[in-house]
């Protein structure tokens, strides 16, 4: 079986947005890592005043990038209430070449709970309604991306299926 580049390309560039965002959902579930000794400031050194959280740089896209697709660890939302703050990106890296559209759904019955436009590259959708409430409890859910190029036609592309846990909370 044959395998192009731009494919194998895609799927690393997947991979490790799915490696970047299980990190950082990890840190923002678990916050600083036991291992990590707390620094005593007292007597010792001090934090520098300009220090803040970490945000890796975004890649300058070239031809054999493909599409940045964001991933999700998992999504916190509130039970009973559609009105929901959710992160639904375009990365920037998709400048010039994909709009992305974002769907999700519920992945045992396939149930689509929001359906966006399309989002320009930079830019996020952060507040969705869902077309109904949920009960709390942990759903297994997915995003399905679909880019569409940035031409005259809106050509779609190939998607993807995101996994995540739909984390709903009283």
């Amino acid at each position: 079986m044959y395998i192009s580049k731009k494919t194998m390309t895609i799927v690393a560039v997947v991979l490790i947005l799915l490696i970047v965002g299980g990190a950082l959902a990890f840190h923002a579930i678990f916050g600083q890592s036991p291992a990590a000794p707390v620094a005593d400031t007292r007597d010792k050194l001090k934090i520098d005043p300009a220090a803040g959280e970490y945000v890796a740089p975004e890649t300058t896209p070239t031809e054999s990038t493909g599409i940045a697709i964001p991933g999700w660890g998992s999504m916190t939302i509130p039970a009973g209430q559609t009105e929901v703050a959710v992160d639904l990106p375009n990365p920037e890296a998709n400048a010039g070449k994909y709009y992305l559209t974002f769907e999700l759904r519920l992945k045992d019955s396939g149930e689509v709970l929001y359906t966006s436009g399309l989002v320009p590259p930079g830019q996020t959708i952060q507040h969705i309604t869902l077309n109904r409430p949920l009960t709390a409890g942990e759903y297994a859910a997915v995003v399905h991306v679909q880019p569409y190029e940035m031409d005259e036609a809106q050509t779609p592309t190939n998607n993807a299926d995101m996994e995540t846990t739909l984390i709903v909370a009283n």
